[in-house]
């Protein structure tokens, strides 16, 4: 499996936080850049090891009763602020920088689905007609890998990241439960990133305009054959996480 790499942390965070322009910025910023690319890297087994057991260990929505227990455990020994049971099994962690500056939210979704499509790997679901054929088990490891790359920068990083990990997504209902409980507020982001798109927080949706659940969505046992841009393999842009890592 390989780790998420700086052309990731520039897309998504750390350009937008950092808000630098000048040559010797640009300098300090590749530094930050490549503190996190190895403190990645240092956690590679760990979080394969998170990956396959969140695969192993599938949970339909509503019930992500123990995913929510790993990644809660996994962002307390981050020394991340937690906050659980947001809009059912949600849990937020929360990364507070050593700078003033911006609040972002980065979201990862956590339920599987009911499924009996094959799962030929070592890890395959030991949940009888339960699979992560949507890729939700890789989701919430990139976005604890990137808390876990974060915390690298922890003191010079402006602002603060809202780590959301959502339960029910599939069955549609987890973002406005979480919403509905104030995880848009206290402290209250003013964007938000979901598989590599940023929008403004206060939409809920990357395209608010066409936020909407269609038959090409990446629901159900269509997974694979969907007009997401969700897949069993999930690109940054320079690196790759399969499904078989």
């Amino acid at each position: 499996m390989r780790m998420i790499s700086s052309a990731m942390w520039a897309t998504l965070f750390t350009f937008p936080l950092l808000g630098v322009s000048s040559a010797p910025a640009h300098a300090q910023q590749q530094e930050l850049l490549d503190r996190m690319d190895r403190r990645i890297e240092g956690a590679r087994e760990e979080l394969i090891a998170v990956r396959r057991d969140l695969h192993r260990h599938p949970e339909v929505s509503g019930q992500e009763e123990r995913t929510a227990s790993v990644v809660a455990a996994r962002l307390q020994s981050l020394g991340l602020e937690i906050q659980t049971g947001v809009g059912g099994h949600g849990v937020v962690g929360i990364l507070r920088g050593g700078r003033p500056g911006p609040v972002v939210a980065f979201r990862a979704d956590m339920d599987a689905v009911y499924s009996g499509a094959p799962d030929p790997v070592p890890f395959a679901s030991e949940t009888p007609g339960v699979r992560h054929i949507c890729g939700h088990d890789i989701h919430t490891t990139v976005a604890l890998g990137i808390a876990e790359a974060m915390t690298a920068i922890r003191d010079e990083l402006p602002g603060a990241v809202k780590f959301i990990f959502q339960p029910a997504e599939e069955n549609v209902r987890g973002a406005g439960a979480m919403i509905a409980d104030g995880v848009l507020e206290d402290p209250a982001p003013g964007s938000a990133v979901s598989r590599g798109w940023r929008f403004p927080a206060s939409t809920g949706s990357p395209r608010p305009s066409k936020a909407k659940a269609t038959s090409r969505g990446p629901h159900g046992d269509s997974c694979e054959r969907s007009g997401s841009s969700v897949r069993p393999a999930t690109r940054t842009r320079r690196r790759r996480i399969s499904y078989s890592s």
